[in-house]
């Protein structure tokens, strides 16, 4: 076995990739790699691609978890893998109580084993994160010794608590917008057709402030952005919600994953996988319309191809039907 030369690199604020280098590949060249992954992030699992653009041969993924952090596994892809789990014992510490002794704990280890998985070719009119093989996980419930289990993402009714409960997201959707006195000097909330109105929000906001590429889930103080005249997606989204509120329209956010990050899982609920949200605005006269850090120039209804996916959660939305369809957003009418 050959060790190549191994050289990591910053992918964006939150990732990391490894690359390596491999002399005399060549046409029908069979490489095979092994990773562990650490991470003080308990609650955090990340994806597990089994499938690439080249064939694979053989993946496996094997991951032990202590029984009292449950998670909801879920997989995804054109081919199936072999799922197992198994009772087995695991080292345990907690690095919160450096005096506590080492111990053996029940957990139980997951395999998800794949053979002769097919390539996926590239294709740019495709998101292939979709199609992919991948292992998918969110944390169900946890719980500590001699403590009950507490539910972490059971339902999006759960999820929506928390994400309205967080300081920055839904506590700082009730505070009022920087822009609320240059707000009532224009008149702008006298304006009687709501979809007129939501649009002159859009375009006060957007003079003041610009989006600076990047997509976010948690806003900084709407005071800060405003002084600094641009912000991550979170950063600007925010600004938008409250002076739409202080215009007297009912906004809610959409959250969602970007296309090339894949869909969101179907079968449970999540919170660690959600990377950004659009702006939702009620209105009597055109029903529900959309609005984005990234939209160009603000407008209403002009998402980008980024976020123009099947499944996003509006949050505060029953149960029973979660999500809603980017895709089918329309323009606003011609008279604009």
């Amino acid at each position: 076995k050959f060790k190549g030369d191994v050289a990591q690199e910053q992918v964006d604020d939150a990732t990391w990739q490894a690359r390596f280098t491999i002399p005399d590949v060549r046409q029908g060249t069979v490489i095979e790699y092994e990773y562990t992954r650490h991470s003080e992030l308990f609650y955090r699992l990340h994806d597990w691609q089994a499938q690439w653009e080249i064939p694979v041969a053989y993946a496996r993924l094997d991951i032990t978890i202590p029984r009292h952090l449950l998670f909801n596994f879920e997989q995804r892809g054109s081919q199936q893998l072999i799922g197992k789990q198994e009772s087995a014992t695991m080292i345990y510490k907690l690095v919160s109580d450096p005096l506590a002794a080492p111990t053996n704990v029940m957990a139980y280890r997951y395999t998800f084993t794949g053979q002769n998985l097919k390539g996926a070719p590239s294709d740019p009119n495709v998101c292939l994160a979709d199609y992919y093989t991948v292992v998918t996980a969110e944390l169900g419930s946890f719980g500590l010794r001699s403590t009950p289990p507490a539910d972490y993402a059971n339902t999006w009714e759960h999820v929506d608590q928390v994400l309205m409960g967080d300081d920055n997201l839904g506590k700082m959707m009730e505070d009022y917008s920087p822009l609320r006195e240059e707000l009532q000097a224009e008149n702008i909330q006298t304006i009687a057709d709501e979809q007129d109105r939501a649009a002159a929000v859009c375009r006060l906001v957007f003079s003041r402030v610009n989006w600076n590429g990047k997509y976010a889930m948690w806003a900084r103080d709407t005071q800060e952005t405003l002084l600094q005249g641009e912000g991550n997606s979170a950063d600007v989204n925010m600004l938008l919600m409250q002076t739409l509120r202080d215009a007297g329209l009912k906004v809610t956010p959409t959250v969602m994953r970007q296309r090339n990050l894949g869909a969101l899982p179907i079968n449970f609920p999540t919170i660690s996988k959600l990377t950004n949200y659009v702006v939702a605005i009620k209105t009597r006269n055109a029903g529900t319309v959309y609005v984005d850090a990234s939209s160009p120039e603000g407008q209403l209804n002009k998402l980008p191809e980024q976020l123009l996916v099947e499944r996003a959660h509006p949050i505060g939305f029953p149960s029973t039907a979660p999500w809603v369809s980017l895709k089918k957003a329309v323009a606003p009418r011609s008279k604009r």
